[in-house]
């Protein structure tokens, strides 16, 4: 979805699990971007680890949370993917979400 009276340019990247919304204003190489995700149906979650793959490299944490969304700093001329795991009460992290489609801030 695309708002240009808000300045805010949402992209979906997975299927209900990481949503990547892009805000209008950014750096010269670089846009503001929030992962958001669903957290599981049934399982208590007390945090959540988020991991990005960039063009196609090796997985890598960018950040944990109580939340079910996650600021982040992209490169215009990089693919991104992302990945979501929650994180129980007694710090056990369960599997990995499917990593969301490639994106690219281009």
């Amino acid at each position: 979805m695309i708002d240009t009276s808000l300045g805010t340019k949402s992209v979906v990247i997975a299927v209900a699990v990481v949503v990547l919304s892009v805000s209008a204003a950014s750096a010269q190489n670089e846009f503001p971007a929030t992962a958001v995700w669903d957290a599981p149906a049934g399982t208590p979650v007390a945090d959540s680890v988020v991991e990005l793959s960039t063009n196609n490299g090796p997985w890598v944490e960018v950040g944990r949370t109580a939340e079910t969304e996650l600021p982040l700093t992209l490169n215009y001329f990089d693919n991104y993917q992302m990945r979501v795991a929650g994180i129980d009460g007694n710090g056990v992290r369960g599997p990995f979400s499917t990593p969301s489609v490639a994106y690219s801030g281009s």
